[in-house]
């Protein structure tokens, strides 16, 4: 039981500050549609699906799987093992988020409007970025940890926020009142040129507090000759096992999210309406529905990621009741904070959206969007 209650622990660490985080986020996002409109959002949104779903397949994986198997290699005394990983890892993210982010600078422009290559372009160097800062957060996670990943995640959006807010800000300067969709496509680079930024800091403070605290890890202390130590061959098998069928499920709800916006940009201009409208309505709904709705599905996130660590060492040492038991105090915990958050939203969506985008043009669309897409929190 006091395990469960140190997964609760640390997920609530992780959920405060991914609140904390989503909060900033929304905050910072109201002054910076009020500059780049929602054509900018449009922009940034469809340069932002596009990142997201090459960051899902090369880095996204990184922390779960770091977490995973060396929380098992510390439960089995495999400390040689744990040393290993971390290096088949940074290995693995320069390999693959590098050739990622380098491939996609060069496709941007056959892929998004051209108004959104700036900020497609921007993005491409936070992939590899973003795979460095995967490690460590996930070899902290393993440590049963989430002190400094959320203290990482605190800092990165802080920085995000004021970054995103100035580049926006002095990008667009030469544009206003000349041209509106330059406004927008280089309003949408200088939130882009955010994201980057506070990734940069993260990793930061990450290798520094990595470096700060590394001694005191169990694995750097009580090596051991007779232990077991697996081969680079089998490391790099273990990881493609567990980071493939995390790829396979989540790229299925990315990719989906990629099609949905396609099959929206194609249907709109299919009747006939004009395409910066049709991007502003992107930017509606993906600037400040999905914006909104991630802020109580940051608990999920948090309680998921706190809860690796147990389970994977339970499962290890073959002690299913305390995995299942780990699980259960998550779901019930998760849920208990998203059921009545979809339904306040729902209630709450017309003052909610009135208060942090009140762009009086699409405030209804926007509040009709988060009133009927709040039940998908709880799913």
């Amino acid at each position: 039981m006091s395990r469960s209650n140190s997964i609760v622990k640390q997920a609530s660490i992780l959920a405060l500050a991914g609140i904390l985080v989503r909060i900033i986020g929304l905050l910072y996002r109201s002054p910076l549609t009020a500059m780049i409109l929602d054509e900018g959002n449009g922009y940034y949104s469809t340069a932002y699906n596009i990142y997201a779903l090459v960051l899902l397949i090369s880095s996204y994986s990184i922390p779960t799987a770091i977490s995973k198997l060396i929380s098992e290699k510390i439960a089995l005394k495999e400390y040689k093992n744990v040393k290993r990983i971390l290096k088949c890892v940074f290995i693995y993210v320069c390999a693959i988020a590098g050739s990622a982010a380098i491939l996609l600078f060069i496709l941007a422009p056959f892929i998004v409007d051209v108004n959104a290559v700036p900020a497609l372009r921007v993005l491409c160097p936070t992939i590899f970025l973003s795979g460095l800062l995967g490690v460590f957060r996930g070899y902290f996670q393993a440590h049963k940890t989430t002190i400094y990943t959320s203290v990482s995640q605190i800092i990165e959006q802080i920085f995000n926020a004021v970054v995103a807010l100035l580049a926006a800000y002095i990008f667009i300067q030469p544009y206003l009142g000349v041209d509106a969709t330059k406004v927008g496509s280089y309003g949408a680079a200088g939130s882009a040129l955010g994201t980057g930024a506070g990734v940069l800091v993260g990793l930061i403070y990450m290798i520094f507090m990595y470096l700060k605290k590394k001694n005191t890890f169990v694995e750097e202390k009580d090596e051991e000759a007779s232990e077991r130590v697996d081969s680079y061959q089998e490391i790099f098998r273990m990881i493609m096992h567990i980071i493939a069928p995390i790829i396979l499920a989540t790229c299925v709800y990315n990719l989906v999210t990629t099609i949905d916006m396609y099959i929206f940009y194609f249907a709109q201009s299919f009747h006939h309406i004009d395409k910066i409208t049709y991007i502003s309505n992107y930017g509606v709904y993906a600037g400040k529905y999905i914006v909104l709705q991630n802020v109580p599905v940051a608990l999920a996130s948090a309680m998921s990621t706190a809860s690796i660590p147990s389970i994977s060492s339970a499962w290890a040492l073959g002690n299913v009741k305390e995995a299942k038991a780990h699980i259960t105090s998550g779901l019930s915990v998760t849920m208990l904070i998203l059921i009545p958050a979809a339904v306040g939203m729902a209630v709450l969506s017309y003052p909610i959206m009135g208060v942090l985008f009140p762009q009086k043009a699409t405030i209804m669309t926007a509040t009709l969007l988060l009133a009927l897409g709040s039940p998908a929190i709880i799913f």
